[in-house]
């Protein structure tokens, strides 16, 4: 069995509708984690009150001081009391399977997120003891209402 524990996994949140330009694209970033790989099976869980705000994405671009301190506590208590209500929930949990050769892998599999189990598919990359991938979550699938404010 091989443990990851260390590496970067970048959590990006978009502006949408009508208000988008009131709002911000953030990144975050998940400063704990732990992923159990074994022949194919993976099992990863992360911790959410280990989300750390990186910044406002921008034309592509990370702003690390876009947000003022009251801003960035206002995300940090929305995020894990209105939207991943981490008092209840304080891990995400994925559970599944990769198929295919490397480079490129397949994973297949569920995701919990805030207590809710939702299927999950998307490619990884593996190369030079690597693991590169991209999914987009759609919070309406755990029961996650789009958060808005002016």
């Amino acid at each position: 069995m091989q443990i990851i524990e260390q590496g970067t996994i970048h959590v990006f949140t978009f502006s949408e509708g009508l208000l988008s330009v009131a709002g911000h694209d953030l990144r975050f970033t998940a400063q704990r984690f732990r992923l159990e790989l074994d022949q194919g099976r993976i099992f990863g869980r992360f911790f959410t009150e280990a989300l750390h705000l990186d910044g406002v994405m921008r034309g592509g671009l990370l702003l690390r001081e876009a947000l003022s301190p009251a801003q960035c506590r206002d995300i940090y208590i929305n995020l894990r009391q209105r939207v991943l209500f981490t008092d209840r929930h304080p891990e995400i949990v994925f559970s599944g399977n990769a198929t295919g050769n490397p480079p490129q892998l397949r994973v297949r599999g569920e995701l919990t997120l805030v207590g809710r189990p939702a299927p999950l598919e998307f490619s990884v990359e593996h190369a030079n003891s690597r693991f590169r991938g991209h999914v987009e979550l759609r919070p309406s699938l755990w029961g996650i209402k789009s958060y808005r404010a002016l």
